[in-house]
């Protein structure tokens, strides 16, 4: 894999650690792009009716036009813990390359109040084919109910 600076036509600094990616292939794509198409949507569209909006199908790199297409894309597990407890972990796997969106995992215990203060990325496994699976846990566990959401916004242009 190598670096790929993300949206070169919009001159982003180069030493901002935050406008690079890995690259979606081993052995990167030397002054080539490997981003994906922007999204160019309606965000909130469901096409499908799976209740996952366009904006999410884009991000996942499912179709907005196949019903459950994108529900293989993200699952709920458990990481065990030295104390032989465990706890739940949210893992969502999306094509490398979409660079004009953001993604943030977000916690609540009462899903009402969303955060991704406690939200905490465990593992990431690219897998040689341009995709990669992301895999997140609470950074503590008090006991309460956990739930875990995964929030996609597209980024504003500078």
């Amino acid at each position: 894999y190598s670096l790929v600076l993300m949206n070169p036509s919009q001159s982003p600094d180069h030493g901002d650690p935050f406008n690079w990616r890995g690259s979606g292939l081993p052995g990167g794509n030397p002054g080539e792009t490997d981003s994906r198409p922007p999204f160019d949507g309606i965000a909130s569209e469901d096409s499908d009716s799976d209740g996952l909006e366009a904006l999410m199908e884009h991000f996942l790199g499912t179709s907005d036009d196949v019903s459950f297409d994108g529900r293989n894309a993200y699952r709920l597990g458990f990481v065990g813990l030295p104390d032989g407890g465990y706890s739940p972990t949210f893992a969502v796997s999306y094509p490398i390359g979409s660079d004009d969106l953001a993604y943030q995992v977000q916690l609540s215990s009462d899903l009402k109040n969303w955060s991704d203060e406690r939200s905490l990325l465990l593992n990431e496994t690219h897998h040689g084919d341009g995709t990669i699976t992301a895999e997140w846990g609470a950074s503590f566990d008090d006991g309460s109910p956990l739930f875990f959401r995964l929030q996609v916004s597209q980024k504003l242009a500078d």
